[in-house]
């Protein structure tokens, strides 16, 4: 499946975010938009 081949993708970029990579991957799927929003250093760009 081609969701977890690229949360597991994921895991391994980015440590300790994995609930939001899993709401950023399931909006992205369903066609959504997504707007990250914090402060400075959180990894917002990482996701992407």
């Amino acid at each position: 499946m081609l969701g977890r081949a690229t949360l597991a993708a994921f895991d391994e970029a980015v440590v300790g975010r994995r609930s939001e990579t899993e709401v950023l991957l399931a909006a992205l799927a369903a066609g959504r938009h997504v707007m990250l929003e914090g402060p400075p250093g959180t990894g917002k760009s990482t996701l992407l």
